[in-house]
């Protein structure tokens, strides 16, 4: 059950830093 849950995270963690980086390639491209 704990290798589930840090999974989640880990993929939130992912999840966040991705929806980061295009955000910053979205202010790159203006």
């Amino acid at each position: 059950m704990s290798r589930y849950l840090v999974h989640l995270k880990n993929s939130l963690k992912l999840k966040i830093w991705f929806s980061h980086q295009h955000k910053n390639l979205q202010n790159r491209a203006r």
